[in-house]
């Protein structure tokens, strides 16, 4: 049997996506874990799937799958990780699966972060904000070195010019949490010069995947926050959180224009963001229906599921 390339694991974690959106749940539960012991990008299909039902059902064995799952992930990218440190007898692990294993375990932090809040108390809430904030950090870091890694060094987009941490008083990122357990003796190095070593010898297609996974996680989380009410936007600011509309539609729809697993998610939550959250918030006047056909033309593969 041929052995699969990251690439065909690429296609293969898009379909499983496309799955999920059609309310395949099964096909893609099945599809995501036959390969998760193989691929990192698979297992983080995986969990997400899994995060996904916790969070549609509160069912208590959901909920636990889903923290299993993420365990399961997060060991995963840590076994990448160490094998990078200290390679085997020929296995070799490249710069972009350290940098995509840094962005898979940032993730899986944001779901994590994610069930402790469902719990709906005072430690759960204050737990919840400490890990939400890491995965902020994380996905700040990654974002802004990635984005200037390109031929010669030049910027790929964007516009932000300063990687300066915004709240400089908190603790590092390298300092997390030891619990939950799945959590404990996390020694990913986020954002480091470490885990970027190599980087400049990544291909243009590979430096655009890996800047696409981490800018769904950034560019979501830049959209969300900068719908806050003013006085609520303030307290985020302050805690070191940023709120960039503009940065966040276009880190989305970066990633919707690409082939990676979260291409789908992307295009789903901009065509919510342009057709629900906008005539909501009645943040312009803009034509809403020129809008969507500038952002989405050609995305009308009827395997993707209908929004």
């Amino acid at each position: 049997m041929t052995r699969r390339t990251e690439s065909d694991y690429v296609k293969l974690s898009t379909e499983g996506i496309k799955m999920v959106i059609n309310n395949d749940w099964l096909k893609a539960e099945e599809l995501f874990g036959s390969h998760k012991d193989v691929s990192v990008l698979m297992s983080a299909g995986n969990s997400f799937v899994s995060f996904l039902q916790a969070l549609m059902t509160f069912e208590e064995d959901k909920m636990e799958s889903s923290r299993v799952a993420l365990a399961e992930t997060i060991q995963h990218c840590k076994s990448k990780m160490s094998s990078s440190k200290h390679p085997k007898a020929g296995e070799v692990v490249s710069a972009e699966e350290r940098i995509l294993c840094e962005v898979v375990a940032t993730d899986c932090l944001l779901y994590q972060a994610g069930l402790i809040v469902v719990n709906q108390d005072i430690t759960g809430y204050i737990k919840g904000g400490w890990y939400l904030r890491q995965a902020w950090k994380s996905y700040k870091r990654l974002y802004l070195q990635i984005q200037h890694i390109g031929n010669d060094g030049e910027r790929r987009f964007g516009s932000r010019e300063s990687s300066t941490d915004p709240f400089p008083g908190s603790p590092p990122t390298d300092s997390m949490p030891t619990t939950p357990d799945e959590f404990q003796n996390l020694d990913f190095e986020f954002g480091s010069q470490r885990s970027l070593s190599g980087i400049s010898e990544l291909s243009g297609s590979a430096r655009d995947h890996l800047l696409a996974a981490v800018c769904f996680g950034y560019g979501a989380f830049q959209l969300f926050i900068s719908l806050c009410p003013p006085k609520v936007l303030r307290l985020i600011h302050f805690l070191g959180f940023e709120g960039d509309q503009d940065e966040g539609l276009r880190c989305l729809e970066f990633t919707s224009q690409t082939d990676g697993m979260m291409a789908p998610l992307a295009t789903l939550v901009l065509v919510y963001y342009h057709s629900v959250v906008r005539p909501f918030f009645a943040l312009d006047g803009s034509n809403l229906t020129a809008v969507c056909t500038r952002h989405f033309r050609g995305k009308s593969d009827p395997k993707q599921g209908r929004c």
